[in-house]
């Protein structure tokens, strides 16, 4: 997001005291720290890069140093994530995690005032430029990773309905196969599509937009706020898109302990969806689903 580069270039510690450049580095390798903090659970090479990026800042924020580097090495450091290139639930979780991470309390701005003096407001004024780019950064790579996620096209759905269901050479060419025990017995290999289920596209579109919103009302950018709206408005047609061929999750409860077979063929008529209602439950044992409330698609 080049408005994002442009709003860092009102970024300057040239010419201010030495202990003022101390004060704004040292800031913001307090944000670094928090963010490395934030990630560490959820992603340990964002954070990894977050405690490196925190250990060069001494050198990226002051002058000579230009500041559209700075952000570049920001950006660097979010596409670090492993779960970036990851599955769908892999997806889901970095676009939250990155979206609460611009909430942060660590990454707020802070107010200046008219009787602060001329070095404070400019500390804060110079820590608040970083403190923005930390967030709308993170906040463009979250909305990035939302285009990442698979698409739930019609054949993805189709392969994830019909696992385990497979054509035999007799039934595709007309001629006679030959059996063999070790091959009838050998498992069905499922290829099934991780695709984000209605709860998930709906949590990240509510969390993205609250993020977003947040940002609309702090920026003072004219660019950084065009730019932010036109983000916001392509990610909602998007996520939008995706409700549309995503299948609602509904709660239904089996009336006594089975097999996930059994409520597959039973629910839907169709056996081989007993593979969706394990993932979707977690099932440890899909010869005996218990008696609890689980979470399947509508139709």
């Amino acid at each position: 997001m080049t408005a994002i580069s442009d709003s860092f270039s009102g970024f300057s510690i040239d010419g201010v005291a030495d202990f003022v450049q101390n004060d704004v580095v040292g800031n913001a390798s307090t944000m670094l720290g928090y963010v490395s903090d934030a990630m560490k659970v959820v992603d340990s090479a964002v954070s990894d890069a977050a405690r490196l990026l925190q250990g060069d800042i001494s050198v990226l924020l002051p002058p000579p140093s230009s500041g559209k580097n700075f952000v570049e090495q920001v950006q660097k450091m979010w596409r670090t994530g492993k779960r970036l290139y990851g599955n769908a639930s892999d997806l889901v979780t970095m676009i939250k995690t990155l979206s609460g991470v611009s909430l942060g309390s660590d990454l707020q701005p802070r107010g200046v005032w008219k009787t602060d003096s001329k070095t404070t407001a400019t500390a804060t004024q110079q820590r608040n430029v970083v403190a923005s780019t930390l967030r709308t950064t993170a906040i463009s790579e979250a909305a990035y990773a939302v285009t990442r996620l698979p698409a739930p096209t019609t054949s993805a759905v189709m392969q994830n309905a019909t696992v385990g269901q497979s054509t035999t050479p007799a039934q595709s060419t007309g001629w006679p196969s030959v059996t063999h025990p070790a091959l009838n017995n050998a498992p069905a290999v499922k290829n099934t599509v991780d695709l984000p289920t209605w709860e998930e596209l709906t949590d990240i579109r509510d969390t993205l937009n609250t993020a977003i919103d947040k940002e609309l009302s702090r920026t003072t950018s004219d660019v950084l706020f065009l730019a932010l709206r036109r983000v916001k408005a392509d990610l909602n047609a998007d996520i939008n898109t995706r409700l549309e061929q995503s299948a609602r999750i509904i709660q239904r409860t089996p009336d006594e302990v089975l097999p996930a077979l059994v409520l597959a063929a039973t629910w839907f008529d169709n056996a081989a969806r007993d593979a969706d209602i394990i993932r979707r439950n977690a099932i440890t044992h899909p010869g005996f689903v218990p008696v609890i409330p689980l979470k399947v698609p509508v139709q």
